[in-house]
C-alpha cells in the first residue's frame, strides 16, 4: 500500500471519528445559544455549556483538517546529487 492510499484512509477515519461528531456538536451548541432553545425546552438558554460545546466542536473539526493537510500534502522530491559526472543525453 503506497503513502497516498494510507493518507486517504487516515483522513477518512479522522473525518468519521472527529469531523462528523464535531459538526453534530457544533449544530447542538449553536442551537443551545439561540432563543429557540428557551421556546422548545422552556428553560433559560445554557450559554455556558453552549460555548464549551462550541470549542469542543471546533477542535474536532480542526483535527480533521490538520490530519487531511498533513497526510495528503505533496511531499518534495528528494535532492538530486549533481556532484558526479552527467550522463550522456538520450
Amino acid at each position: 500500500m503506497d503513502q497516498r492510499t494510507k493518507g486517504i484512509i487516515v483522513t477518512t477515519v479522522a473525518a468519521v471519528l472527529c469531523g462528523c461528531p464535531g459538526l453534530l456538536i457544533l449544530l447542538i451548541s449553536v442551537t443551545m445559544m439561540t432563543p429557540l432553545w428557551e421556546q422548545v425546552f422552556g428553560s433559560s438558554s445554557p450559554t455556558g455549556l453552549g460555548y464549551v460545546l462550541l470549542c469542543v466542536a471546533l477542535i474536532g473539526i480542526m483535527i480533521t483538517l490538520a490530519v487531511g493537510v498533513v497526510t495528503l500534502r505533496k511531499r518534495s522530491a528528494p535532492p538530486v546529487d549533481v556532484s558526479g559526472p552527467m550522463p550522456p543525453p538520450a
